[in-house]
């Protein structure tokens, strides 16, 4: 096949795409939506529910019965599965929900085999269904919206979690079942049961550990991303109708720790938990009785360790830069994830006046930049108030954002917790990665 060849390909499922998503939009397609009153401090009371999500029962965590209650969201167009998928960026098979030890047949699966040419991931984008969202500030300043769909229903509907390192529009992304460590070759991995987690690197170490996943002149595989994690917290957000995550879901990995004690969970603790899993006590002080938090069928999505994410950075003069895709079809102006600098992303504004120089505070009121980024602009709450989740700021140099919280951090970890403290050279116990992929288009 020529090279003319390809380029008309590419052209011709691009044109289709378009043409499908045009037909969608004008016939209807899905639109949830929930808007946030940043005027009420109470997270379960500030979301409310619009479009096609009115009417739909709230998911939450049952602590007494030990079970996921799914409310009206448990088929969901954007519900992810769990998968084995090779390092070329293909599904080898998808894995049972309720056991990742074992495929959907009920065979053995590779979730714990280190000697697998691959990861244990989450597919996004169920039988080939893209989620878009768009995020719309209200005009006096009180709130904002978030609507998700599976279409694009206006120009401001995103969908980068779907676009690949290439620029190509793909059908799926992914992201780690598990906290990452590293293999015998230096990479870094998702995969179930290893003897420890990655942590006490740089970042530095922690990108190339992941980019050794890809095949060789590919470029695939890197560590989590700013856009992927957006774009899940307000799906979760959307499911729970809550702010406060720790409530709604467990509170995660959050017992203690120290330099000397860690007390981490290790990769596979919760195979057997489902989609979603948590307790609202963090056990007891061995690593064998603290409990994690599994959310969209991750182990660990707060708790545990601070994971670093690319596409997030904060200079000296507190001002936040973001950037959502690998390329420049964000609107950003470099190839890649800075890491030293954020020369080429995106402006996003200035950190709260409390969070300027070193010093914690809680995520109170956010604003909706350029319909896609949420920018934290007052930290004035409490760990049971807004958002509920610290953010973490001292902006000496160009830091590198984590997200998360780690095992010291009780109720102040959760899916909005930030850390924007560390530059990505630093190297601590509380940080780790782990790997996410955008596969080639084929």
């Amino acid at each position: 096949m020529s090279e003319i060849d390809v380029i008309t390909l590419g052209a011709a499922r691009k044109y289709i795409d378009e043409c499908m998503e045009k037909f969608k939009a004008s016939n209807g397609g899905i639109v949830y939506g929930f808007h946030v009153d940043a005027m009420n401090s109470n997270p379960n009371n500030a979301v409310t529910y619009l479009k096609q999500a009115v009417g739909m029962v709230p998911s939450y965590m049952n602590f007494n019965a030990g079970e996921w209650y799914w409310g009206s969201w448990k088929d969901a167009f954007f519900m992810p599965r769990p998968c084995m998928l090779k390092y070329d960026g293909t599904v080898d098979y998808y894995l049972k929900e309720d056991n990742y030890g074992l495929k959907e047949d009920g065979t053995a699966s590779d979730v714990s085999n280190v000697e697998y040419d691959g990861n244990a991931m989450m597919e996004w984008g169920r039988e080939g269904q893209r989620i878009y969202y768009k995020l719309v500030n209200d005009k006096n300043g009180s709130g904002y919206s978030c609507y998700i769909s599976d279409c694009q229903v206006d120009e401001d509907y995103k969908c980068y979690p779907f676009i690949n390192n290439e620029g190509d529009l793909v059908d799926h992304f992914y992201t780690p079942i598990y906290d990452g460590s590293l293999d015998e070759a230096g990479r870094l991995r998702s995969i179930s049961g290893t003897s420890d987690i990655l942590s006490g690197s740089s970042g530095l170490t922690e990108i190339e550990a992941a980019r050794k996943n890809n095949p060789a002149g590919e470029n695939l595989w890197y560590t989590e991303n700013m856009a992927d994690s957006i774009l899940i917290n307000m799906l979760l957000v959307l499911i729970t109708k809550s702010l406060d995550s720790q409530s709604k879901v467990g509170m995660g990995n959050v017992n203690g720790g120290s330099d000397s004690n860690h007390s981490y969970i290790m990769p596979g603790t919760m195979n057997d938990k489902g989609l979603f899993w948590g307790k609202n006590g963090s056990g007891g002080s061995t690593t064998a009785n603290h409990f994690g938090v599994k959310v969209f069928g991750m182990e660990n999505w707060w708790g545990n360790t601070w994971r670093r994410i690319a596409g997030l950075m904060v200079d000296k003069n507190a001002k936040v830069y973001y950037k959502l895709t690998w390329g420049t079809q964000d609107g950003s102006e470099i190839d890649g994830y800075p890491f030293n600098t954020p020369a080429g992303m995106i402006e996003a504004g200035v950190l709260p006046e409390n969070l300027r120089t070193a010093s914690n505070g809680f995520t109170s009121k956010t604003n909706a930049i350029n319909n896609e980024f949420l920018l934290p602009v007052e930290a004035a709450g409490s760990s049971s108030t807004y958002y509920c989740d610290l953010i973490a700021s001292n902006p000496w140099g160009n830091i590198y954002a984590a997200r998360g919280g780690a095992s010291n951090l009780g109720g102040l970890a959760g899916a909005f917790a930030l850390t924007l403290v560390n530059a990505v050279t630093n190297a601590s116990w509380t940080y780790g990665a782990s790997v996410s992929c955008k596969p080639l288009a084929r």
